[in-house]
């Protein structure tokens, strides 16, 4: 335990990278921000996020990859309603379910975008292009 209240837990990933979180019961809801070691304080929520942005910026750009990064920024609920190409032009073709989930994710464009490059590497996605399986 640290002072404060506070406990430092330790995990690593497949491709050795490690990835610290200082977990603290009255700061779970805090955004980073910097230590007096000059290490980064991370909230508990932002740690996982962070170390698999790590693992998959340092991967070759492939289908899977591409679409492991898809699932953690739409989320499960979305991914499993939609699949998820990306084009050498940097634009996602998303095809959703029906026209409520083509209007949801459009609405969420940028957001979306925002996700998959922290995820990806900034600039990889450039757009996000969704259609519908069904015909309107």
């Amino acid at each position: 335990m640290r002072p404060g209240g506070g406990r430092r837990t330790r995990g690593s990933t497949a491709g050795g990278m490690v990835a610290e979180c200082y977990i603290t019961a009255n700061r779970l809801a805090r955004t980073a921000r910097s230590g007096g070691n000059g290490r980064s304080i991370i909230a508990s929520r932002h740690c996982a996020a962070d170390a698999l942005a790590r693992l998959l910026r340092g991967q070759p750009l492939s289908h899977g990859k591409v679409s492991l990064a898809w699932r953690t920024a739409a989320g499960p609920a979305v991914a499993g309603v939609t699949s998820a190409a990306l084009g050498p032009d940097g634009v996602l073709a998303v095809t959703a379910a029906d026209a409520h989930w083509t209007r949801e994710l459009r609405r969420s464009q940028r957001l979306l975008t925002t996700r998959l490059n922290q995820l990806l590497g900034d600039g990889v996605v450039t757009r996000i292009d969704v259609s519908s399986r069904t015909i309107r």
